[in-house]
């Protein structure tokens, strides 16, 4: 694939990079989800899940955001974060041209994973399969382990 990032370490958070985000979105990411970014380094990863095959828009790019893209994505631009949020769900990687890969905020500890085609959704007080929703149908542990086994 063209444009994905190879042969750049993956990195990990930061604690001082979760305390900038939590000020601007406090409780906004679980506390599983922070120490997994710190403790495994996985920023900067990358892979392809086809998400819909009729969809070109559900082109199914994952890029794990690197800590100074977070803090670029979620302080620069938060408007689509806030929405996102206040919607239900929690923003954790980028697609290609701005659409993003997300779960579901409902507290456990295996969510399942949604990719968001933005330019559907025109971030409206809805989020469903009618506006970009589109399910990867695979929980967050299952989604990772398919990262961690993908080859291009």
């Amino acid at each position: 694939m063209q444009g994905l990032p190879s042969g750049i370490p993956f990195e990990r958070m930061s604690s001082e990079v979760w305390d900038t985000l939590e000020k601007e979105y406090p409780g906004g990411w679980p506390e599983w989800f922070k120490s997994l970014t710190i403790e495994q380094r996985f920023c900067g990863a990358h892979f392809f899940l086809s998400v819909d095959p009729y969809e070109p828009l559900g082109d199914g790019v994952c890029i794990f955001w690197r800590p100074s893209e977070w803090l670029e994505e979620a302080i620069t631009y938060p408007e689509s974060f806030k929405k996102l949020f206040e919607i239900g769900f929690v923003p954790f990687a980028n697609g290609e041209d701005g659409n993003r890969w997300v779960f579901r905020a409902d507290g456990g500890d295996d969510p399942q994973v949604f990719f968001v085609a933005v330019g559907l959704w025109l971030q409206g007080d809805v989020l469903d399969a009618d506006n970009g929703l589109l399910p990867a149908n695979k929980s967050m542990s299952e989604f990772l382990g398919y990262g961690v086994t993908w080859k291009d």
